[in-house]
Formats: structure tokens, C-alpha cells, sequence
């Protein structure tokens, strides 16, 4: 099977991690997270362009090293604009992959509530991350939706793991990709 980069777009606190980590664990690969990986190089973030940059910089390395041993990633960051999707597909080409997006999508006010908790990062220490409403608003604000000519399948980020997965799993059918069937208890 070719490397896939999966790669998650929405507002913060639309799912995206959440998911991707569901889904990292179900298909047991690897989990790049910008939350994570922006929390261990700056651990007081002022979400700077610069914070930004160095942060989205060390995901792309990861992946690449990850997809040239035929990994398949779940890149987990806010993905805002059709131009960092582009450069995320042309990334995965470089490695001998594709790339496909897994848009969540819910109510604006649903993610802005979300993103003002205090969140797990996942990082040693109990680090914890809350996005502040101007941050919110500005990624709103910058937010570019999908286009036809990207490959992104839209995913309802107020249902259970249980049924995206299923929703997934039937849309990536449509792309001759299949995953395992879920079994649930």
C-alpha cells in the first residue's frame, strides 16, 4: 500500500484531534500533532506567524520521514488555506503518496466553545492548551473552504467515533482505499 497523508482541516475545536487520534489508534500509525509539537517548541505559545511556521516546518519533516518508510499520517494542525492543502498534496506526491484531507465540520459557535477549554495536548506534564477568542477568529477569519479540485472527504464532527469512522471508511472505498471494518462491543 502507498504512504497516505491524511491531513485534518477545520476551526480549532471542530474535532480534528479527537478524531485523529481515534483514528490513529485504530489504524495504528502515527499521530502528527500540532498542539504537540507547538507546545514542546514553545511552551508558553503566543500563536505567532513565526510559533506557526516552525511548528507546520517540523510536521512537514515528520511526515516526510514517516511517508518515505511507506507510513501512512495523520497530520493533525489547523489547515486554513487552499495553499497549505496544496503543499501538503504535493508533499505526499514527493513521497510516492496521496493526499486526502478529513474536513470536520461543525457550528462555529460549537468549535469557539470547544476551543476556549483547557485541552489535553497529550504532551509530558499534563500540558494543556486553551485557544484564546482572537486566535479563534482569526483562524475563522483566514478559513478558506475546500475546493472541488482538493481530495477531502467532509466529516460530521458532533457524531461519535464510531459513526465517522463508518463514514470514512465508505468514502475512502470510493477512492480504492479500504479500512478494516469496525467491530463494536
Amino acid at each position: 500500500m502507498q504512504p497516505i497523508l491524511f491531513y485534518t482541516i477545520g476551526y480549532p475545536g471542530a474535532g480534528k484531534t479527537s478524531f485523529a487520534g481515534h483514528l490513529a489508534g485504530w489504524f495504528g500509525t502515527e499521530h502528527v500533532r500540532a498542539d504537540q509539537i507547538g507546545l514542546n517548541l514553545f511552551p508558553r505559545p503566543t500563536f505567532s506567524p513565526a510559533e506557526r511556521k516552525a511548528t507546520y516546518q517540523m510536521m512537514d519533516y515528520q511526515s516526510r520521514e514517516l511517508m518515505n518508510k511507506g507510513k501512512i499520517v495523520l497530520y493533525d494542525g489547523t489547515l486554513n488555506t487552499v495553499a497549505e492543502r496544496q503543499h501538503l498534496a504535493e508533499l505526499a506526491i514527493q513521497c510516492g503518496g496521496q493526499a486526502i484531507g478529513l474536513w470536520m465540520t461543525v457550528p462555529t459557535s460549537t468549535a469557539k466553545e470547544r476551543a476556549a477549554r483547557l485541552r489535553d495536548v497529550g504532551v509530558g506534564g499534563g500540558g494543556g492548551r486553551v485557544v484564546p477568542p482572537e486566535i479563534f477568529d482569526r483562524h475563522v477569519a483566514s478559513f478558506e473552504q475546500p475546493t472541488t479540485g482538493e481530495s477531502y472527504i467532509e466529516i460530521d464532527g458532533l457524531q461519535p467515533f464510531g459513526y465517522q469512522y463508518r463514514f470514512l471508511q465508505h468514502a475512502l472505498a470510493q477512492h480504492g482505499i479500504k479500512l478494516a471494518r469496525m467491530i463494536e462491543l
